[in-house]
Formats: C-alpha cells, structure tokens, sequence
C-alpha cells in the first residue's frame, strides 16, 4: 500500500543520512506519525463525503463482513482491470483501511477483530483461495 511504500523510502532515506541513530529513529518516528495522521484525515474525510463518521462507516462495514471476514457483495474472482468498471477486489482493500484508520483512533477490539477477519479473508478464506490477484500491475504493486 502506498503508505508501507512511503515509509520504506523514508527509512531508505533516513539510512543514508547522516547523524546518530537515535536521531534517524527520530526522524522515522516523526515522519511515520506524520503519514499514519494523513492516512486517517483521508478516511475521516472520505466518509464524512458519504454524510458518516468513520466509526458509523466501520460499524457498517464490519455489518456487511460475513463470518470469514469476507465481504459477500464482492467479486473475489473478478479479473476486469479496466478503468471504467475498476477491480472488484480492491473494495476489500478499502474496507481493510477504514477498518485500520478506525482502530488506530478508538482502539475498538471489535475493529481489531473485523480487521484481522478481513485480513485472513484476503489471503486464504476468499473465494479464490489465495489473495485476489488482477491483471493490472498498478491493483498488484501499488495499491
């Protein structure tokens, strides 16, 4: 995701710098907060668009999240990339990262459970029986 992606490169960066150790691990710690509070405004925003909180958007997705931590309105096994009817598959993704922005903010062992559901979902209890995989490079290695 584009936020693992983003901190590996600032911990490449950080490595090359020079200064002491604790003073890069400051840095990355800085830095790290930094995006986590971007990543969550992002989600607050986005369902504020959609007249919700983030916690009543999460509490209607854990709602919908059936009992392997799947979603049953989702095409696991969609391979349609293209940019008009989009990859099926990646609203899972979405629904992962509401999931995560909400458990960072209230810390509900609810979410926690939804999201670890939803996790396990995407790699093994999916229809396909492996991580949904899409013909577009960008679904695979970018988002």
């Amino acid at each position: 995701m584009k936020n693992k992606q983003c901190i590996t490169v600032v911990s490449m960066m950080a490595a090359c710098s020079f200064g002491s150790a604790n003073s890069m691990a400051n840095d990355i710690d800085i830095l790290s907060e930094r995006i986590l509070v971007d990543f969550v405004d992002s989600k607050q925003r986005i369902a504020q668009g959609s007249d919700q909180t983030l916690t009543e958007k999460a509490s209607d997705i854990i709602l919908a999240q059936n009992s392997s931590g799947c979603w049953d309105e989702y095409d696991y096994l969609d391979s349609n990339a293209s940019d008009e009817g989009g990859w099926e598959p990646i609203k899972h993704i979405y629904n992962v990262e509401n999931l995560a922005a909400e458990y960072h903010v209230n810390g509900d062992l609810t979410v926690k459970n939804a999201l670890i559901k939803a996790i396990d979902c995407w790699y093994v209890d999916n229809p396909s029986g492996a991580a949904p995989f899409s013909p577009n490079w960008y679904h695979n290695e970018i988002r």
